[in-house]
């Protein structure tokens, strides 16, 4: 029994977490700029999702940023964390033209869900 609690205790270690997810339509400095919950369809050139995760394990993941629309078909983009405990990185929506809410999901490799949040898209 002590065996599958070392393995227990490991798998919660490898565990990511969100600790924000923010959208704006720039990054500089590895922050967003000038945070928002609602987005322009005609004006939004590129909205990205700003993912903090943290990485209690250190190990180098890949994480799934996955933008759904109000109908139709999610898209998801899929990028590297690095061997840091804290790890900062953007996915970009190019053009979200559908008006709405919109979810960003974040998952792990497994394919879990660790984090959402929703923004709109207006007229």
């Amino acid at each position: 029994s002590s065996r599958v609690e070392a393995q227990k205790v490991t798998s919660e270690a490898a565990t990511l977490g969100v600790k924000r997810i923010l959208f704006s339509e720039q990054i500089d400095k590895r922050e967003p700029v000038d945070p928002e919950d609602t987005f322009s369809s005609g004006q939004t050139k590129d909205l990205y999702a700003f993912v903090e995760l943290t990485n209690p394990s250190k190990e180098k993941q890949k994480v799934i940023v996955s933008f759904v629309p109000p109908m139709g078909s999610p898209s998801k983009v899929e990028l590297g964390v690095g061997d840091k405990s804290r790890w900062r990185t953007w996915a970009k929506k190019h053009n979200p033209k559908a008006i709405g809410t919109w979810t960003v999901i974040v998952s792990d490799e497994q394919g879990r869900e660790i984090g959402r949040r929703t923004f709109e898209v207006t007229d």
